[in-house]
């Protein structure tokens, strides 16, 4: 208090700026949401990866494409840089066995492969020899090959089957940079440009 009783205006201007503070942290202390928490909780699984080595002959699997059957062996085709080959391995049997199914020139890369109702295996790859997008089955009882697009084309590729077993290719044209999709049906090719909007499909 100073002289003749009254107040120091500066003691109550501090007074009501901590009283202000005070209130304002209660006000956002009380405005603090809780921690979401995860529906369902989230949690990490430790199950172990089993690692096998199939091949090990030389520079191989750089491209390679897999399919699983209905009785669970597993199918897979990929490409051998060492000898430019298109190799095949599987399971079936419970063993793991591996052969070359095309070593007709420098073949296998961009291999992509898809499995028929009756679990025979169909792939397609590029043939860099010719630079032509080749198909192979074993849906006959043996591997039989086949040039589908002989036109510089078949860098990128992706197959799948339908319910009627009928294949469908997308592959991709370097000679104009196109998507290009291509059908077997009936024991027929049919062919079609899906986009030619730029330099579409290499991937």
């Amino acid at each position: 208090m100073t002289e003749g009783g009254s107040s120091n205006p500066c003691r109550k201007g501090v007074s009501v700026l901590v009283l202000f503070l005070l209130i304002s942290s209660m006000l956002v202390i009380a405005h603090i949401p809780e921690a979401a928490e995860a529906s369902p909780p989230l949690t990490r699984s430790y199950v172990k990866w089993g690692v096998e080595v199939l091949d090990r002959e030389g520079d191989v699997g750089r491209n390679n494409s897999m399919a699983v059957d209905a009785d669970g062996a597993v199918h897979i085709i990929y490409f051998d840089s060492t000898n430019k080959d298109l190799k095949y391995a599987t399971d079936t049997g419970g063993i793991w066995q591996i052969s070359t199914i095309d070593s007709a020139g420098d073949v296998g890369e961009y291999c992509s492969m898809a499995l028929d109702s009756y679990g025979n295996v169909h792939a397609v790859y590029l043939d860099m020899t010719d630079h032509s997008l080749l198909y192979i089955t074993n849906a006959g009882g043996e591997w039989n090959r086949t040039v589908v697009d002989p036109d510089n084309v078949g860098f990128g590729t992706d197959i799948a089957l339908d319910s009627s077993n009928n294949v469908h290719i997308a592959y991709y044209d370097d000679a104009i940079e196109v998507l290009r999709y291509a059908k077997l049906s009936g024991g027929e090719w049919s062919f079609s440009i899906i986009d030619n909007t730029g330099n579409a499909g290499k991937f």
